[in-house]
């Protein structure tokens, strides 16, 4: 546990967004905390479990924890992370990690678990820790984005003519935030073969020289307009939100977030056309699937920076919140 603290206060040193306080008085912003700030012993706790790994007793251990932790977080009170080494019986455990999704993005975990490890296994050595790696910090990349923001305006005519598009309301009302919270959704899961997702993921891909995501999408626009013509709604386009990492940063001249912990997801709205698309065909005839499947990859590699300009724009420019703060947002949003 003394190895493990040193090597939590290693990390929490070297990445700003987990010193972050997050305030809401008036123009909301992210406060960073000096190096030292946040110390790893407050953060960080052990729990005793009279069991191993893997039986129902551990179990329930790890969901008692992780339900714990998740309540302590609370970026107001900068509490941003939160650890937890569960103990078991004969030297056996396991660590939780628990950060709050305001520092972290998928790409942030790529970062964080390695760093941790490593710097775990070389204090345990009696080494020090390998120095960290500069790259472009959260705030300097915030401050760039606003700053390239005007640069971005001649990309307003396409998200405004994708926004100002029909787009027929899918249920009984629109999605209400005050109402439709977090806790009322529901969740569906579906288990595929896997014959199924490796086509999905890698013979599709290697076939049409794209993505996952193209395949996907293709599959999302053509599933949603069956199901509208079942409904006797007449479309022949697709609304949708799409999430990327976020991180271009080639947009930024010098920037490097290879390395940066933060959360740096960017959503865009896309509009799939599917005007000479006879859906009874395409679901029962592979080449008519491949036109549509082609014609999503270029409608993807059509979008300027993978999209990050639309939220620079709607977020971060006078000139582009005036323009599409107002206009209708997709209904649906995809993200793998």
């Amino acid at each position: 546990v003394e190895q493990l603290t040193a090597a939590l206060q290693v990390v929490l040193d070297r990445h700003d967004i987990l010193r972050a306080r997050l305030e809401l008085d008036g123009e909301r912003r992210l406060v960073v905390g000096e190096p030292g700030s946040v110390a790893a012993e407050n953060i960080c706790r052990v729990i005793e479990v009279e069991a191993e790994p893997g039986t129902a007793v551990f179990d329930a251990a790890i969901v008692d924890a992780l339900g714990g932790a998740r309540r302590e977080l609370d970026p107001g009170r900068g509490v941003m992370v939160r650890v937890v080494w569960l103990s078991g019986v004969r030297n056996t455990g396991r660590l939780l990690l628990v950060i709050h999704h305001l520092a972290v993005d998928g790409v942030s975990w790529r970062v964080l678990v390695p760093e941790l490890a490593s710097a775990f296994h070389r204090i345990d050595a009696g080494e020090e820790p390998e120095p960290s790696y500069s790259g472009t910090s959260v705030r300097r990349w915030s401050h760039a984005l606003r700053d390239i923001a005007p640069d971005r305006r001649v990309e307003l005519p396409r998200w405004r003519s994708i926004l100002e598009g029909a787009d027929p309301l899918i249920g009984t009302r629109p999605l209400d935030p005050r109402l439709d919270t977090f806790d009322s959704v529901g969740r569906v899961v579906a288990d595929v073969p896997v014959e199924l997702s490796d086509t999905v993921l890698t013979t599709l891909p290697a076939l049409f020289g794209g993505s996952v995501n193209d395949g996907l999408v293709a599959a999302l626009a053509l599933a949603l307009t069956q199901w509208r013509q079942a409904q006797g709604i007449r479309t022949d386009n697709v609304l949708i939100s799409m999430e990327g990492h976020g991180r271009e940063a080639h947009v930024v001249p010098g920037a490097d977030v290879l390395h940066t912990v933060g959360w740096f997801t960017s959503v865009f709205p896309m509009r799939i056309d599917l005007a000479d698309i006879d859906i009874a065909e395409v679901m029962s005839s592979a080449p008519e699937a491949a036109v549509v499947l082609k014609r999503v990859k270029e409608e993807l590699l059509g979008v300027p920076d993978s999209g990050i300009g639309y939220g620079v724009l709607r977020y971060l420019d006078e000139v582009g919140r005036a323009e599409l703060e107002d206009l209708r947002q997709p209904q649906i949003s995809f993200n793998y």
